[in-house]
């Protein structure tokens, strides 16, 4: 008779313990599949697009932003001086997460006013982050 009782007693604790990993596997799967805490998380996980250097004018801007490869065009006023010729090289991605390209900058008189790295700092606005000619010496 004893022995029936642990027979009985295995069975139902085997049960319970089956019903519990059971449990446990169907919370832990439903935990991972929610997308409420991934999405909050990414939300605020993400940097903000930050737009250090001296803003560029809408239209050279505008240059930088729609310019493919290698492209040369001249501005009446900037950020470099007035009457220069500016030429780009293709964009890439920074390690800043920002989109950059390097721009010649040279004078109506042929003169060359150097390399500069520059960045789209957020909406379509480009920055002038730094001269690649003080780098280079």
């Amino acid at each position: 008779m004893l022995k029936g009782f642990e027979s009985q007693m295995y069975r139902i604790s085997t049960g319970r313990a089956k019903a519990t990993v059971s449990l446990l596997a169907a919370l832990v799967l439903a935990g991972c599949s929610s997308n409420q805490t991934r999405d909050a998380y990414s939300a605020t996980a993400q940097p903000p697009v930050v737009s250090k250097g001296q803003a560029l004018s809408q239209e050279v801007s505008g240059f930088l932003s729609t310019g493919s490869g290698q492209s040369t065009r001249y501005f009446a006023s900037t950020y470099w001086g007035d009457n220069v010729e500016l030429t780009t090289d293709a964009t890439y991605y920074a390690a800043s997460g920002r989109i950059c390209r390097q721009v010649s900058v040279s004078s109506m008189t042929g003169t060359s006013a150097g390399r500069w790295l520059a960045c789209e700092g957020g909406n379509g606005q480009w920055v002038a982050v730094r001269s690649l000619s003080a780098v280079a010496r």
